[in-house]
């Protein structure tokens, strides 16, 4: 199972995809990411309210089953993203 403290959005968003967040989101841990976007817990201070929002549309494409994401492959992996206590 990943180390969710070291891997960033940017490992697991598909190339194809990348073009659409910016770099501070690219960059962003997926555990902080899930603390902001599914936990409602404030972002660190290099993250501006359009990353938040870029963060947020991340997730809703994950939430609606678009298939768009790399960790979109199981339930299990969805688990280990998103909901993995750390």
């Amino acid at each position: 199972m990943a180390d969710l403290s070291n891997m960033t959005i940017g490992d697991v968003v598909p190339a194809d995809l990348k073009g659409q967040f910016s770099a501070n989101v690219l960059n962003t841990t997926i555990k902080v990411a899930r603390d902001i976007v599914k936990f409602d817990m404030p972002p660190p201070s290099n993250l501006s309210a359009s990353d938040v929002a870029e963060l947020e549309k991340l997730y809703s494409m994950y939430q609606d089953n678009q298939n768009k994401a790399y960790w979109h492959k199981s339930e299990a992996e969805n688990e280990a993203y998103w909901n993995k206590n750390s």
